[in-house]
């Protein structure tokens, strides 16, 4: 009897404890990440959104956004099957600004938890006006897409792009005692940082200098952001990019080239090349997902600059081939600070980049908007692939009367056909062709409001999928999964 009713007790205090104190423990953590700010931009004038979405088709989801190190309150969101949902996060979520090369921890990190599989991406977005007249002001902004616990690595190299914003990387730990060994090249000098993060600590490196070429070693899987609180090509004077000519650099050191322009001083002012600079963010990919083969395109107008970088971890051979003729066969040294940069103009290509290695490599794009705005996006390696069934966002940026254009760019294999593709259930959506490859594969885009998007590729072909948007002062790319 008694037995009896010491189980009974046990049995209903487990109920109780499911019930009452842990009524999230059906939800499952998906994504563990942080946000990085921008440039010069009040916190008024920020704007945080995520999107979020479930991956299978039919299928619906509860969850909750929290930020396990600060005093937020919890979001819970519901999902109904094909539609994501777009939330605003408080700017407190941001780490600090700084104006200077920092090395610091940070309490910013953003959980993600859900009872089904999710896709999240990030919109960060500056609306700043000077006066009363809201067509006096301007509009900055980012979105990127957020890699999920499962896809996160414990080696990465760092690519990014500076000219004259601040270079920044974020690295949040998932788990306990993470120890972190980031050897960096800052302006000529090697530095080795090791350290050991706690579960959902952030530890931030940024300033003045272009970081790519670093290296991230993890004893566990860490979550990596890379980008640029605000860089650009208007009013740079730091900025070298040229839209009617093509140049490059070979294997070349950013530490050197670095150390050679004045206006990459630390010294210089965070507000050097004036308002209107662009961010630019982007999840690191862990070696583990890199590949061997890359198609880069046109994302906006056909005619505009694409600044594109290569790294690898192993010496290798690299060949490029731009548009039908143009073939360079390079070397990619795996030493620290090395990496191959290229800058290409695509009205003078006649059509896309290919990009091979027997190795595996990282390929970044970072496409110039009529050397205004500038774009950042780690490139999909031929062998991965957009789902057949996908919820993504389109993040508006458009500003009072300045209509920014949004698009989707998809790449399909040889013999693959538009009439496969259904947006938002249409077949009959019209394409455009941007871009040829010599092994028959092509690029076409149409124009999407933004908005809640979906897209079934129906065609019994594999696609990769890139979603595009931009004006001349704001743009932003992202891949989808």
């Amino acid at each position: 009897m008694v037995k009896s009713l010491f189980v009974v007790l046990v049995f209903n205090l487990l109920i109780y404890l499911k019930t009452f104190l842990f009524p999230s423990a059906e939800f499952q953590e998906q994504f563990v990440f942080t946000v990085l700010p921008i440039a010069d931009c009040p916190e008024q004038d920020t704007l945080i959104q995520l999107f979020i979405a479930t991956v299978a088709e039919n299928v619906g989801a509860e969850g909750l956004v929290f930020f396990p190190l600060q005093n937020i309150s919890e979001i819970f969101f519901n999902l109904s099957p094909g539609v994501g949902e777009f939330l605003n996060l408080p700017v407190m979520a941001l780490p600090r600004k700084s104006t200077g090369p920092v090395r610091r921890r940070e309490n910013s990190t953003v959980v993600v938890a859900a009872t089904a599989e999710t896709v999240v991406y990030v919109h960060v977005r500056c609306s700043q006006q000077k006066d009363s007249n809201p067509k006096s002001g301007s509009v900055r902004g980012t979105a990127f897409q957020i890699k999920g616990i499962r896809e996160l690595g414990k080696y990465y190299r760092v690519l990014t792009f500076q000219k004259c914003g601040h270079a920044q990387v974020a690295i949040v730990a998932v788990k306990e005692n993470t120890d972190v060994e980031i050897y960096m090249n800052d302006t000529s000098v090697l530095e080795r940082d090791g350290i050991t993060l706690q579960m959902y600590e952030t530890y931030i490196i940024e300033g003045k200098f272009d970081i790519t070429g670093g290296y991230i070693k993890a004893s566990e899987p860490v979550f990596v952001l890379t980008g640029n609180d605000g860089d650009g090509i208007r009013k740079c004077a730091c900025s070298n990019i040229s839209s009617n000519s093509t140049s490059s650099s070979s294997s070349s050191s950013r530490g050197n080239s670095s150390s050679s322009n004045s206006s990459n001083s630390e010294n210089t002012p965070t507000n050097s090349c004036g308002r209107g600079k662009d961010p630019f963010y982007e999840c690191l990919i862990p070696y583990h997902h890199w590949g061997t083969h890359y198609y880069l395109f046109p994302l906006f107008d056909p005619t505009f600059t694409m600044v594109y970088k290569i790294i690898s971890f192993e010496n290798t051979k690299v060949t490029i081939t731009e548009g039908q003729e143009s073939v360079k066969n390079l070397s990619l040294d795996e030493k620290l600070g090395k990496f191959i940069e290229k800058t290409v103009t695509f009205s003078q290509t006649q059509g896309g980049v290919e990009v091979k290695s027997p190795e595996a490599i990282l390929v970044a794009q970072f496409s110039v908007e009529s050397k205004r705005s500038i774009s950042m996006l780690l490139a999909t390696p031929s062998s991965q692939f957009t789902r057949k069934y996908t919820v993504f966002p389109v993040f508006n940026i458009s500003h009072v009367d300045e209509a920014a254009t949004h698009y989707i760019n998809i790449i399909l294999p040889p013999g693959g056909q538009t009439n496969d593709l259904h947006i938002n259930n249409d077949s009959k959506t019209t394409w455009e062709n941007v871009g040829d490859f010599t092994d028959g594969s092509r690029v076409v885009r149409t124009i999407l409001s933004p908005s809640s998007n979906l897209l079934e590729n129906r065609g019994g072909y594999n696609i990769t999928a890139v979603v595009s948007a931009s004006h001349v002062r704001r743009s932003y790319t992202f891949a989808l999964p």
